[in-house]
């Protein structure tokens, strides 16, 4: 595992850890720092598409910046009505 930092949006730099090679396929940490970002950092409130950029330190250039959106599967739920 890998400790890589990333920023989204106008946040501060979180942590999160990878196996993901980070030349090679920064694109899925991107896509993992933006569900971290969902689900730890209160990226329910954010304007979607948000800007993640992938850092190997704090403080230096970052390695990679994308453009995520977040894409929402509807779920149904059902319940039988009594008559």
């Amino acid at each position: 595992m890998t400790k890589i930092y990333y920023t989204a949006g106008v946040t501060g730099f979180c942590e999160i850890e990878t196996t993901w090679d980070i030349e090679e396929d920064s694109e899925y940490i991107a896509q993992d720092a933006a569900g971290d970002h969902y689900e730890n950092n209160d990226g329910l409130e954010s304007t979607w598409p948000i800007e993640i950029s992938i850092y190997l330190e704090v403080g230096r250039e970052p390695v990679a910046v994308y453009l995520v959106d977040l894409e929402m599967e509807p779920v149904f739920s059902v319940a039988k009505k009594v008559a």
